[in-house]
């Protein structure tokens, strides 16, 4: 008797694993700002299963970075039994602590530290650069701040310095300005008379705390005296200049002294009948009006024609006061004569 035939039917299963080829690009992640001298990492995903970094050649997904400069990083992900890889990169920036730069815009540059004579301005702005925050001595927040800074003409000078201190996300540092304001000399010029005749003497006189004095004649170069005072008797209208300075700082004033030719009054012969003296005269004017002569009227005018003065006089040694004239030149009328002098 025969046996039946009996089959045993079976099933294989066969796995199969699909690889991309070239793998998709890589995706970075990481720190791309770094202060010098941190440590950072970066990391690299996508289908990929190897890596290859530059620089350094590592070959882990993620690496630790801590560069000096800002540097480009980049990876390349390749895929097992690929022969093809893709690339990605990344630019870590590195930042520094800030350098802060002072300075006053008024000057060419960067001056922090300046000296000056007085000061022509008032209120200078001092600027910084080179940080993202400010915060000065003066109060202020901003890149920039106004000083007062006060004119000085008398001793001592005047002397500040002024900090900023500048901010970012890696750290502070700060800058100054140093102020040095040296005194403008104080300067008074005058002299003893302002209207002279011809040829006399006149005394001018500069008055300062300063210990170097200038004399000059506007006009010429030379210098004609280094003393406070000088005596001078200019024959013509002369503008006299003065400088003084305090070995930093100088200052000039100037004064002129107008010169008449005081004809007229004191060219009348006394036969003439009429003589008036001193000329200049500057309290005291004496008239005298010889035998031939009476009694007469003094009228003195100034420049305008305007009357300034009326006195009757008679013979000789008549006694005006002409104090109450101011300076200047006036003309007079007395026994048909005219002619003028200067009151000083």
């Amino acid at each position: 008797m025969m046996k039946p035939l009996c089959s045993i039917i079976g099933i294989l299963f066969v796995n199969f694993v699909f690889s991309q080829c070239p793998p998709t690009s890589p995706t970075i992640t990481g720190t791309s700002v770094l202060c010098n001298g941190a440590s950072g990492s970066l990391s690299a995903s996508g289908s990929g299963d190897t890596y290859t970094w530059s620089p350094g050649g590592a070959n882990t997904a993620s690496i630790s970075i801590s560069p000096t400069i800002t540097t480009t990083y980049s990876v390349l992900m390749g895929q097992t039994g690929c022969t093809v890889t893709s690339a990605a990169a990344i630019t870590v920036t590195v930042a520094n602590t800030p350098t802060v730069v002072a300075a006053i815009p008024i000057f060419t540059g960067t001056a922090n530290s300046f000296t000056a004579c007085g000061m022509g301005f008032q209120s200078p702005t001092f600027e910084a650069s080179g940080a993202s925050s400010y915060t000065w001595t003066t109060g202020a927040t901003t890149s920039t701040t106004s000083v007062y800074v006060p004119f000085t003409t008398s001793p001592p000078s005047y002397t500040n310095t002024y900090v900023v201190t500048g901010q970012n996300a890696c750290g502070t540092s700060t800058a100054a300005i140093t102020t040095l304001i040296y005194s403008v000399p104080s300067l008074g010029i005058s002299a003893s008379h302002t209207l002279i005749c011809a040829g006399s003497q006149v005394t001018v006189n500069a008055t300062s705390w300063a210990t170097v004095y200038e004399w000059k004649i506007a006009g010429s170069g030379p210098v004609i005296a280094t003393t406070s005072s000088i005596v001078v008797n200019p024959t013509v209208t002369t503008n006299y200049d003065v400088t003084v300075t305090n070995g930093t700082c100088s200052r000039s004033d100037d004064i002129t002294v107008t010169v008449n030719s005081c004809t007229g009054l004191d060219e009348l012969p006394h036969e003439a009948g009429v003589k008036l003296y001193p000329n200049p005269v500057t309290e005291l004017l004496y008239v005298d009006l010889n035998d031939r002569q009476g009694p007469g009227v003094l009228e003195v005018y100034d420049m305008t024609g305007k009357i300034k003065m009326k006195e009757s006089v008679s013979g000789s040694a008549n006694v005006i006061p002409t104090g109450a004239l101011p300076p200047g030149i006036y003309f007079y009328k007395l026994a048909g004569k005219t002619g003028k002098f200067i009151k000083q």
